[in-house]
């Protein structure tokens, strides 16, 4: 793709004016709104510039420095929107798409919520459907006042009675992120961090819950340093950081797991690169607009905390499948 011009077409009466990226290959409109100083800077940093890789959209961001986040995003989108098999830019070889780990239940103290994904299902579509008949089955049961322990119980269940429908196997998370004020807050009691350790170790080795995210305050990297080292091997122990950077953690090979966040294209890039040459599992967090990066990045699950988007990732995933086929066929 070859950027044009870049200009505001003319509005008419009731019709408002709206940003154009003229290409080689077609025109992209924008209904944003971008002042016409800008757009005229816009033109002059961005003609006749081509977008031919990933790393162009190094270069890209490199140009629109001086652009606040918000417009870039606005520009970066409606780009990769208009590149056919975007994700073939970042590995033409890519096989596979991502599973879906959708919460099925969340609460304000404990477990603040539970997890179904699949490690093995070749169908996001039957993943979702299969979260949703466990969802369905714990809204049929009065759990408001049960213990965690027998919130996992009743999710096992319902579980099992997929089991018996699906050619896959569904598997249990949680998030923690139960830490204030210097304890571990649960409905009724606390814990203290040795018995938040105890509690987690519990979880894992007497319910097979195999993604744990957040189940300590993240300033103390030694304990899930500890959890990590006991448990790596069958469990995702995972950090969703608020606050740090993740280097620290990683140099010291506190967690397995990692949330990678998404601010522009490049930067995602680099950080899910990186933690893919450290042996790390790489969790995106749900949002349509980037499924072609996390396709083609190779980034295995995408985390779903509600319907909101369940749709447009969905269809989005099931056309970038068939776009592998169709491009691998070609080959």
């Amino acid at each position: 793709m070859i950027i044009k011009e870049v200009k505001l077409s003319s509005g008419f009466l009731f019709i408002k004016e709206t940003l154009n990226i003229i290409t080689n290959e077609g025109k992209i409109n924008l209904e944003e709104k971008f002042d016409s100083k800008l757009v005229q800077e816009l033109n002059i940093k961005l003609k006749d510039f081509e977008i031919n890789s990933a790393e162009d959209f190094t270069k890209l961001k490199e140009k629109l420095k001086d652009l606040d986040n918000e417009k870039y995003l606005i520009i970066e989108k409606a780009i990769i929107n208009n590149i056919k098999n975007f994700w073939s830019f970042f590995d033409p070889t890519i096989t596979q798409v991502p599973r879906p780990m959708c919460v099925v239940y969340e609460k304000e103290k404990g477990i603040k919520k539970f997890i179904v994904f699949s490690l093995n299902a070749n169908n996001f579509d039957a993943v979702i459907t299969s979260c949703r008949k466990v969802t369905d089955f714990l809204k049929k049961k009065d759990i408001s006042k049960l213990k965690d322990e027998d919130i996992l119980m009743l999710i096992k269940e319902g579980i099992d009675k997929e089991h018996e429908l699906v050619n896959f196997e569904l598997r249990i998370g949680v998030v923690l992120d139960n830490f204030e004020n210097g304890n571990y807050i649960y409905n009724g009691y606390e814990l203290d961090e040795n018995k938040q350790f105890e509690f987690v170790s519990k979880l894992i080795e007497k319910y097979s819950v195999v993604y744990v995210e957040n189940p300590f305050n993240e300033t103390n990297l030694e304990v899930y340093k500890k959890l990590n080292n006991k448990f790596k091997s069958i469990c995702l122990i995972c950090l969703n950081s608020k606050i740090n950077e993740y280097s620290e953690g990683i140099n010291k090979k506190c967690f397995n797991t990692l949330i990678a966040k998404y601010l522009n294209i490049s930067s995602f890039k680099t950080e899910a690169l990186f933690f893919k040459d450290q042996g790390l599992n790489t969790i995106v967090e749900q949002n349509p607009d980037i499924i072609d990066v996390v396709v083609g990045l190779g980034i295995p699950l995408i985390k779903i905390e509600d319907d909101k988007n369940v749709y447009q990732i969905s269809r989005k995933i099931k056309n970038i499948s068939d776009e592998i086929v169709k491009f691998k066929s070609k080959k």
